[in-house]
């Protein structure tokens, strides 16, 4: 993303989510549902990896500032942090913790974000 966007993160983001097509479906709909909800927050900065052909990406604000598309299957395969849905927290400008969205575990991971957010905002 850094070379496809410029990309570089700003001390005001402290949750990035990683939005693909790998995995669980159903999981990654689930996410992507949460993602419509925070699309908007300043603290947030949303990657989305997927082309639309497994899940339907459109509620996801194209023109949002802090929402990115990638439709390069490269980028994907470059950067193994972007292989599976997922949310990042960033603490000092640092990685805190890394959350993969799946199946097994996905209603406390959703319960857990929605948390971390509603602390965050």
């Amino acid at each position: 993303f850094k070379n496809e966007f410029n990309l570089s993160i700003k001390n005001k983001i402290h949750t990035i989510y990683v939005l693909t097509e790998n995995g669980c479906n159903n999981c990654n709909k689930s996410f992507l549902h949460l993602l419509i909800k925070v699309q908007k927050q300043d603290s947030t900065l949303i990657l989305i990896v997927a082309s639309g052909s497994r899940i339907d990406i459109s509620e996801i604000n194209s023109n949002s500032k802090n929402v990115l598309f990638s439709k390069n299957s490269k980028t994907e395969k470059a950067y193994e942090l972007l292989e599976k849905s997922k949310v990042i927290y960033i603490e000092n400008n640092k990685i805190d913790t890394i959350l993969t969205i799946e199946a097994p575990q996905l209603g406390d991971q959703i319960h857990e974000i929605e948390r971390r957010n509603s602390t965050n905002n």
